[in-house]
């Protein structure tokens, strides 16, 4: 979320359970918290919020409510947004984000105009401070109407990105709800001290969005190789290798690199030769053990395996952050030095 300027979550939270309906069956207690009815939390919420006893730590029991309230949050905006149209990005937002989000320009959608929650009254909670924008996952919802080519709207779409991938990290809207609440008890409920706010406005502040991207082709990251590929295997310009745990991906790019991107497609290794050779591109394991980037002429990087280990070789995108190219017995020939970051 990206307000205009910090607001008393203490508010939303409130407001966001009475949007709430769904009660639990089990007792609700220090062991079992995900087994609490909103009612409960509502009342450790505010047990906590007035100084009175929590029976789960602050922060617990601040995690567990915004797991209930960010679902039902995200059902009554959905609600009282229904008539808005779901847009895809345009062709300009796509070119400048897509460097640094991937194949998340692709997936999410954005409703220009909407009303978000903090402006709504619910009960006697009201937040009086309205935000410009929300997220649930691949769901944006935006105050401002659309504009083409509009760099402000694009850096405020980028920080919604950001709690987008926060989202899909997280496996969905009830545990994001769940991590952002508790951290913002865990910065004394200052909303620029949650960590997942930090994260959001560090990043934009690091790119640069306004100056056209270096590659004037634009390929789609739409094939998943899964986490390895074998000997006599090419990945053509636009595919990946996704670790196993799905935070690390190896991208051969339209531009003619290849990259290794972590958490918040950020670049951890590239092979630097973006803008080297003629497109279309491909990436080659083969059968010698040399893994090969070709242009449409020629060879642009080599691993300068060939010859190395026995056959046949195995690339892999390993959950450590490491791309190795392991031969027969399991031996290492190759590999980028990224691991652990």
């Amino acid at each position: 979320m990206k307000p205009k300027k910090a607001f008393a979550l203490a508010f939303l939270v409130s407001s966001c359970l009475l949007y709430a309906n769904r009660h639990a069956q089990a007792d609700c207690t220090r062991w079992h918290p995900h087994h609490c009815g909103v009612n409960d939390i509502r009342r450790e919420i505010d047990n906590c919020i007035n100084g009175g006893g929590c029976s789960l730590p602050a922060d617990e029991a601040w995690g567990e409510a915004g797991r209930i309230a960010y679902r039902a949050a995200q059902e009554a905006i959905a609600a009282n947004n229904f008539r808005l149209p779901a847009e895809s990005l345009d062709s300009f937002q796509k070119r400048r984000l897509r460097p640094h989000y991937g194949d998340l320009v692709d997936r999410v959608r954005v409703k220009y105009g909407a009303t978000t929650l903090d402006n709504w009254r619910a009960g006697v909670y009201r937040i009086s401070t309205p935000s410009d924008g929300q997220t649930f996952c691949n769901d944006i919802y935006i105050t401002r109407r659309y504009r083409p080519n509009d760099f402000d709207l694009l850096e405020l779409i980028a920080h919604e990105m950001m709690h987008s991938l926060q989202c899909q990290r997280f496996g969905g809207a009830s545990n994001f709800g769940y991590h952002y609440f508790k951290e913002y008890k865990r910065a004394n409920q200052n909303y620029r001290n949650n960590k997942l706010e930090r994260e959001a406005y560090d990043f934009v502040a690091s790119i640069d969005l306004r100056t056209e991207p270096a590659s004037g082709r634009h390929v789609d990251w739409t094939h998943n190789f899964g986490d390895r590929i074998g000997s006599h295997r090419e990945m053509p310009e636009g595919s990946f290798l996704q670790s196993g745990d799905g935070r690390w991906k190896m991208v051969i790019q339209g531009d003619g690199n290849l990259v290794i991107y972590g958490p918040g497609n950020r670049p951890i290794w590239a092979s630097n030769t973006d803008g080297r050779g003629v497109p279309s591109f491909r990436l080659a394991m083969q059968s010698d053990g040399n893994l090969v980037i070709y242009g449409r002429n020629s060879a642009t990087w080599a691993s300068n395996t060939d010859g190395k280990g026995v056959g046949p070789f195995t690339l892999v995108m390993q959950n450590d952050a490491n791309l190795v190219i392991y031969d027969s017995r399991g031996t290492p020939t190759w590999v980028s030095n990224t691991c652990c970051r």
